[in-house]
């Protein structure tokens, strides 16, 4: 079960993780954020020794990244860095040269304090959304006539949802999004809202973006009961996603040397 695999990478990653890259002396490496996240942490800027001839540089010529709160697209790290820290901020999917162009190696360590809040954070909620021995994820929703429901995905993806429909007659069902974006039947909710006509027995495909907030409507004159069945597959790969990544920075530093 998967709240049982989420519960279990929640004990076995409660320590600090960090990261160490180092560069050997007139060489380069290049650096991908791993996480579907920014990824913002204190990093240790240092030169084996003082450089001689040289300095090594940070530089990202398609996407910036930030050093110290300033967005940037180059870093020259001076000499007066030895062991001096600095906040860095990698954006989701940006990738970044650091060049050693100096004559003693160059070591940056990086904690992953706050990735790893993120990433345990979002394995918690995931593992909330399921019961112990089932592994399929439902919830009854009512909806009365004339009463607005809002609903947020709090997940870091999207998610979709099957609805079973029972009412009397045929209702109106009003769907609106005030972040992100969600999807009805496959169709894709405007800015002013979308209007579908539900009966008994019909089943409705929901669609909802990461941290999206929607508002979802009867504007019939019965109540309209909803079943629906979340896509549990989705959140089991994310769980086994979140357990690659938190095995990416387990325990032990990941060194990269050129």
């Amino acid at each position: 079960m998967f709240k049982t695999q989420a519960f279990i990478l929640l004990l076995s990653f409660s320590f600090i993780f960090s990261w160490k890259l180092k560069v050997r002396p007139f060489s380069s490496i290049v650096v991908e954020n791993p996480f579907y996240f920014p990824l913002s942490e204190t990093c240790t800027f240092k030169y084996k020794l003082s450089p001689q001839i040289g300095l090594a540089s940070i530089s990202s010529p398609n996407e910036s990244f930030s050093i110290d709160n300033q967005e940037l697209t180059t870093f020259e790290v001076p000499k007066a860095s030895l062991r001096k820290n600095y906040q860095v901020r990698l954006q989701v999917d940006s990738k970044v040269s650091i060049n050693n162009n100096s004559d003693s190696d160059f070591v940056i360590k990086c904690g992953l304090e706050n990735a790893q809040v993120t990433l345990l954070s979002d394995l918690k909620v995931l593992s909330s959304l399921s019961q112990e021995n089932d592994p399929n994820i439902s919830y009854d929703f009512v909806f009365q006539p004339n009463v607005p429901q809002n609903f947020s995905n709090p997940l870091f993806f999207g998610v979709s949802a099957t609805c079973s429909i029972k009412t009397e007659g045929s209702q109106e069902g009003f769907g609106k999004v005030f972040k992100g974006k969600a999807k009805l039947n496959d169709v894709e909710v405007p800015k002013d809202g979308l209007t579908l006509v539900l009966t008994n027995g019909e089943v409705l495909k929901l669609w909802a973006s990461a941290f999206s907030e929607v508002q979802i409507e009867n504007k019939g004159t019965q109540t309209i009961n909803a079943h629906c069945g979340l896509g549990s597959e989705e959140i089991k790969r994310k769980v086994e996603e979140i357990g690659e990544l938190l095995e990416l920075i387990e325990g032990h530093e990941s060194s990269f040397v050129n």
